[in-house]
């Protein structure tokens, strides 16, 4: 029996009771963490949280501001912790920003490249200068510090469509004359070659005009502010990029010459040169569609006369740019420095600063200038008395002895042309030309048209001679005394290039029929006579030879003066022995210089000089 109870007993300790099973055995989790009577719902969670901020006294909005605030917080948390987060999104931003900004301007880019809608490249042309002269102002231009990083990006932005809408006017007036030689060579021109590429809501607007360039200038001189277009661009040609530069120079060289006949070129020849087109205008009337181009014809008249009186008109503004165009940088050979302004002459004659210029800026105004100068009312404008110190002196004063030889040659043709016009690049009208359709007349029909250019062109270069005639004789102190023998001609102020042309250019004058009061006022000059003996006997003998063909006007001058006798006389040996040996090679492939060479020596070896009698011999 108590055998049993101890077997009892240690089963009992090796199995565990269902109350301690029961103590080790965890309860099963409660479907809710709370008691049921704990439970509450978000809405009276809400509910008490607003009953507490009401007892605390806290609003809504400051409640508001209390989230944004921990918002705020966090993220300069997460900025401290990465600092470079936020260059990143405002990089990322900017980049998107510039690549929609760069496509945006390379579609309005390809949209002028396929424009032909000469009114609308205008109007843009006007709005971008607009916006660009309200930026660069004057306070701008000199205190370049404080233009903004905006600033010079929208005027770079500007520039970069003022070149790509003048280089698409530039193609449509070059290319509208769509050339083709018949079988007889007569040229024919098709002004609406690109209307078929027009679109069809520009044609009405282009229809009214024969040609692009009469759109041109009809839009260009539509209003007061469409008038100063052209003033703005030579303005800033120095800013432009480098082929606007040229297309604003081809453009107003164009305009001055798209209506001229041109003797001396084959028919229907084209010569782009200097920016400027030539054309000879040859139309038949037996040709195909010779009533159409009799009307162009004429509208490239209209056009070129209408352009005329806008340069003469605005022509001080204008020719101010031109010629201020022509002062570039150049080195002081004492101290080596490079200039950046210079002194210019103003309307009053008083001087003022100026901004220098690059090179080709100061070509392409060179060649503006002579295209005025073929038309006889702008050479008339620019010879006046009160526009010659501020647009013909500089010429003397400085451009022709710049130190670049590019420019200083450039300048002494402008100034040839000025002192001595070239009669055979007259701008004629070409507007004598008639039309019929009966083959038999149209022999008539072409001698009339030539009868009527003839006799304009001859009344053109009457006029024009005539005013340079005046205008050297009014200007001679001026221009011969106090500028050409003393910088032009002087070894102590010119250079070789300088002399050598300007001795071209004096006997050229000289020699002209229109100008003999100026000559005979030169060759009667001691002072003058002693400048060209003394370049006569110069070491370059280019320079001696052009000297030789002034000092010849003073030998064979009939009525010379009796202190240019004495002078002659006093070195009669000097000179024949001189020049009997000057250029012996020359008289064997030239027979006028020969002859002219032999009748200076002859003349020398005849003069004689008969002192005036005294008081005592005429008693």
């Amino acid at each position: 029996m108590d055998q049993d109870q101890s077997e009892l007993q240690n089963k009992a300790q090796l199995q565990p009771s269902e109350e301690d099973e029961n103590e080790k055995t965890p309860p099963p989790p409660h479907p809710h963490p709370h008691p049921p009577s704990s439970i509450q719902t978000l809405q009276d969670l809400v509910a008490g949280n607003a009953l507490i901020d009401a007892f605390m006294g806290i609003t809504k909005e400051e409640k508001e501001l209390e989230k944004d605030g921990n918002n705020q917080q966090g993220e300069a948390e997460r900025r401290q912790v990465d600092p470079s987060l936020e260059e990143k999104t405002i990089r990322a931003a900017e980049v998107e920003e510039e690549e929609e900004e760069e496509q945006a301007a390379q579609f309005l880019l390809s949209s002028i490249e396929s424009c032909h809608d000469i009114e609308q490249l205008v109007q843009d042309l006007q709005e971008d200068l607009e916006e660009w002269n309200r930026r660069n102002d004057d306070s701008l231009k000199h205190h370049m510090k404080d233009m903004t990083a905006n600033d010079t990006g929208v005027i770079m932005e500007n520039q970069i469509f003022v070149a790509a809408r003048l280089a698409r006017i530039k193609s449509l007036l070059y290319n509208e004359r769509n050339v083709s030689s018949s079988s007889s060579g007569v040229s024919t021109y098709n002004p609406l070659f690109f209307l078929n590429l027009t679109p069809q809501s520009q044609r009405q607007r282009q229809q009214q005009h024969k040609t692009h360039a009469s759109a041109l200038v009809h839009s260009l001189l539509l209003d007061s502010k469409r008038k100063e277009i052209i003033i703005y661009l030579l303005e800033y040609l120095n800013d432009l990029p480098f082929e606007a530069r040229k297309d604003v120079a081809s453009i107003f060289n164009y305009l001055l010459v798209c209506g001229c006949v041109i003797d001396g070129q084959e028919e229907g020849e084209r010569t782009f040169g200097n920016g400027a087109f030539y054309d000879r205008w040859v139309i038949s009337s037996t040709s195909s569609g010779s009533t159409s181009n009799d009307e162009v014809t004429l509208s490239y008249v209209q056009t070129m006369l209408s352009f005329v009186e806008y340069v003469h008109e605005y022509y001080v503004p204008i020719m101010t740019h031109i010629v201020e165009g022509h002062y570039v940088a150049g080195t002081n050979a004492v101290s080596g420095t490079t200039t950046t302004t210079t002194t210019a002459t103003t309307e009053d004659g008083t001087t003022g600063t100026c901004i220098i210029k690059s090179v080709d800026v100061a070509l392409h105004c060179g060649t503006m200038l002579r295209s005025t100068l073929r038309h006889v009312k702008l050479y008339a404008n620019l010879v006046q008395s009160c526009h010659t110190p501020r647009f013909v002196y500089p010429f003397l004063n400085a451009f022709v002895n710049q130190p670049n030889f590019e420019v200083a040659s450039d300048a002494l043709e402008t100034l040839r042309l000025i002192l001595h016009p070239n009669i055979n690049a007259i701008a004629v009208p070409s507007f004598g030309i008639t039309t019929s359709n009966s083959s038999s007349s149209s022999n008539a029909t072409e001698s009339s048209c030539s009868l009527d250019i003839v006799q304009v062109r001859e009344s053109l270069e009457s006029m024009m001679e005539s005013t340079a005639a005046i205008f050297l004789e009014r200007e001679y102190e001026a221009i011969f005394v106090q500028r050409f023998n003393v910088l032009l001609l002087s070894a102590e102020h010119a250079n070789y290039i300088t002399r050598r042309v300007s001795l071209q250019i004096l006997s050229t004058v000289l020699l002209t029929r229109s100008n003999y009061n100026v000559m005979i006022r030169y060759v009667s000059s001691r002072s003058n006579l002693k400048t060209i003996m003394m370049l006569l006997s110069d070491s370059s003998a280019h320079i001696t030879l052009e000297a030789f063909h002034v000092f010849k006007i003073f030998v064979a001058n009939p009525n010379k003066p009796k202190a240019i006798v004495r002078i002659l006389v006093d070195n009669k040996v000097k000179l024949v022995k001189y020049l009997t040996g000057l250029y012996r090679d020359k008289e064997v492939m030239d027979e006028q210089f020969r002859d002219e060479k032999a009748l200076v020596i002859s003349t020398l070896q005849e003069i004689e000089y008969y002192p005036p009698p005294s008081a005592t011999d005429g008693s």
